[in-house]
């Protein structure tokens, strides 16, 4: 996940500045549609990365949540995937702001307003604010897959232990319980109730 999200991250962040220059460049009709379309389409991927970056992190968090109860494991994994997952939550807001913005001050200016400047800020603080925010989200994710990786390490090698035998302790059986015998052999008279001699 960590690097399919660093190729498609990056894309966005291209994206965005393709969109910003066709921005500045468009002197006509044609051009002024252009961008509006790649800023769209550019808005709409960025929501899907964002969606798919919070769905990853619960599902993360959901697997590690069952490892760790299944196996009775430290529960110190689990917090540290739900601290990775409200701080993935804190930069998607951060991410989308900016480019709710733009879209916003591009309608305004669309709509025949004299916003060029506000918007033009705005693409250029999105391009650079996405740009940090991918990369942190990122750092994250590889995280949250490291602590995934081991978790399920140390579930299967949990899984993997053969069970302790008493009779490989050597110990006695529990009180009560009964004795088994060979085929053919006398039983135990202490258990089938035979009275005994005692020697005085």
């Amino acid at each position: 996940m960590p690097r399919v999200f660093a190729w498609v991250a990056g894309c966005e962040v291209f994206l965005l500045a393709a969109a910003l220059v066709l921005g500045l460049t468009a002197t006509d009709p044609v051009g002024v549609r252009r961008h509006v379309g790649l800023a769209l389409f550019t808005s709409l991927l960025a929501c899907l990365i964002h969606a798919a970056v919070l769905t990853y992190t619960a599902v993360v968090g959901k697997l590690i949540h069952q490892a760790v109860a299944l196996g009775a494991l430290d529960h110190a994994p689990f917090e540290a995937a739900r601290n990775i997952k409200r701080r993935l939550t804190s930069l998607i807001g951060a991410g989308m702001l900016p480019v709710a913005v733009v879209v916003g001050t591009g309608a305004w200016r669309l709509s025949g307003t004299a916003g060029q400047r506000w918007h033009l800020l705005a693409a250029g603080a999105a391009c650079i604010m996405s740009a940090v925010v991918f990369y942190r989200q990122y750092e994250l994710l590889a995280q949250a897959a490291e602590i995934l990786a081991d978790v399920m390490k140390t579930y299967e090698r949990s899984r993997a232990r053969p069970a302790i035998r008493p009779s490989a302790q050597g110990s006695k059986p529990a009180p009560g319980m009964a004795v088994a015998h060979p085929p053919g052999s006398p039983p135990d008279p202490l258990v089938a109730g035979e009275p005994q001699d005692v020697a005085g």
